[in-house]
């Protein structure tokens, strides 16, 4: 819904497997995502981060088990950006150097701020799929040139 409405496109390659040789680890994000710059991966069934470049965006959805243990594999990948949701607050890191700081709004989404996701997944929850993707839509359209 974000980059429809910004006309921006992405490629979303769900939670395939990442993995580098030059780290001891690789990891499964619940989604990853390359948005905007993503021609080095069209057409790629499958991601080697050891010649290709990393996820612009990866996302973790953290109901059932807890991300955060996995940061420093994120990291040693260079995916730029992670978003982790509990269930009941959602959450932006940026990678800083060797690892993820939390910041207010996304830098790829920049009028995004966190805090108000947890707000349309309930309204999801509780009003269907439809009536949330037609608020956020709304809420993004009033939101887009905010700084």
């Amino acid at each position: 819904m974000l980059t429809e409405e910004l006309d921006t496109d992405y490629l979303s390659f769900g939670s395939t497997t990442l993995r580098l040789e030059r780290i001891s680890g690789g990891l499964e994000a619940d989604d990853c995502y390359y948005i905007g710059d993503y021609e080095s991966v069209a057409g790629i069934k499958r991601l080697d981060l050891n010649v290709l470049p990393p996820p612009h965006l990866a996302v973790e959805i953290d109901v059932s088990h807890d991300s955060l243990g996995k940061f420093h594999i994120y990291a040693g990948l260079r995916v730029q950006e992670l978003w982790r949701y509990d269930g009941e607050r959602a959450e932006f890191y940026r990678l800083s150097g060797e690892q993820y700081v939390e910041i207010e709004k996304s830098e790829l989404f920049p009028f995004l701020p966190a805090n108000v996701l947890p707000d349309f997944i309930r309204l999801g929850e509780t009003r269907g799929v439809n009536a949330m993707r037609r608020a956020f839509i709304d809420w993004v359209r009033a939101n887009i040139g905010q700084p």
